[in-house]
């Protein structure tokens, strides 16, 4: 069974690990700006709306409406790119790693059907026969590769009837220490016309767009990847509208094959054993957000395919804890 594995910075939030785009703005907005018109004019209007600007990506990709220059859009994007790595290779360090964190990281990768509600549980063809899971993360940290602890691929057990084995690790948008992409997934989500015309920019702040510009294979890879998986899991991503190229190919991908997808989602929802049914009515509140990005119909079949999973206990590393030696 091939499973995929798409991975937001939910991830990394989950760890306590504060890699949000509102921390990192918090952060960057508070940076001197050394006199420079364009950048100061942006962290002004950051600042006056900061939740406006959750969605930084998506919110600086209007905003270029606000240069008049490349030069001006340029120097702004390079100080982005320059602070964001500075911030999250501090906030990186923060993590704490430990062998109960990795042990319950590869359980969950291997089982993540132990997490569904029982009548979830029996709609996902699960199979633990052979097992073959691989991660496509949207992060540009190395917290995953930290808890895994080896190289991959890796086989991680075997028995007489099946192994699991984790068969690749590709960073979407690139690693810190490296080039990291920042930006939209294509040229209507780039707000000034002349820069959305250039294509200095559009090498640049177009994500897949600037995988092929470094003639790299990731975009092919991920895309292979998505049109073999048998099983395709969402976690710690909100689905937003800069990464349109990845859902849907999801998208194409349930409605052409039977593959199934489930969404571990994080939201403001609390469970209530009084009031189970409120359960179902987040479920569904969730599946239609996500459905209108993967371009499938409320209406659909393929509904039956998705399983949503609000506020589980998956990739919660903390709750692994290591007993002391003496206990």
């Amino acid at each position: 069974m091939n499973i995929l594995y798409i991975i937001g910075n939910g991830f990394d939030i989950a760890q306590n690990i504060k890699t949000s785009f509102t921390d990192f703005l918090k952060y960057y907005t508070n940076r001197s700006i050394d006199g420079r018109v364009a950048i100061s004019s942006l962290k002004a209007s950051i600042s006056e709306d900061i939740n406006t600007w959750a969605d930084f990506e998506k919110q600086f990709g209007l905003y270029t409406s606000s240069f008049d220059t490349i030069e001006q859009y340029q120097e702004v994007i390079d100080d982005i790119r320059d602070n964001l790595e500075a911030f999250l290779i501090a906030e990186r360090e923060k993590f704490i790693l430990s062998p109960k964190k990795s042990e319950k990281f590869l359980k969950d990768l291997f089982n993540p059907v132990k997490y569904l509600f029982p009548s979830d549980k029996n709609s996902i063809h699960f199979s633990d026969n052979y097992p073959n899971v691989n991660i496509v993360t949207f992060n540009y940290t190395d917290t995953i590769e930290k808890v895994i602890g080896k190289d991959v691929p890796f086989e991680y057990s075997k028995s007489m009837i099946s192994s699991e084995i984790v068969s690749s690790l590709i960073h979407v948008h690139g690693t810190l220490g490296e080039t990291i992409l920042f930006g939209v997934n294509d040229v209507s989500q780039i707000a000034n016309e002349d820069l959305s015309k250039s294509t200095t920019v559009q090498n640049e702040l177009i994500k897949p767009v600037a995988n092929y510009g470094m003639h790299n294979t990731i975009n092919e890879s991920v895309e292979h990847l998505i049109g073999t998986s048998d099983l395709i899991i969402l976690f710690g991503t909100s689905i937003g509208e800069t990464d349109n190229k990845w859902w849907e190919l999801i998208g194409k991908r349930l409605k052409s094959n039977g593959a199934q997808l489930i969404y571990f989602v994080k939201s403001d929802f609390v469970y209530n054993s009084k009031k189970a049914y409120k359960y179902g009515i987040e479920c569904d509140k969730q599946k239609n957000f996500l459905c209108a990005r993967l371009g499938i119909s409320e209406k659909s079949d393929i509904l039956e395919n998705i399983v949503v999973c609000p506020n589980s206990e998956m990739f919660q590393l903390n709750q692994a804890v290591d007993l002391p030696s003496n206990i």
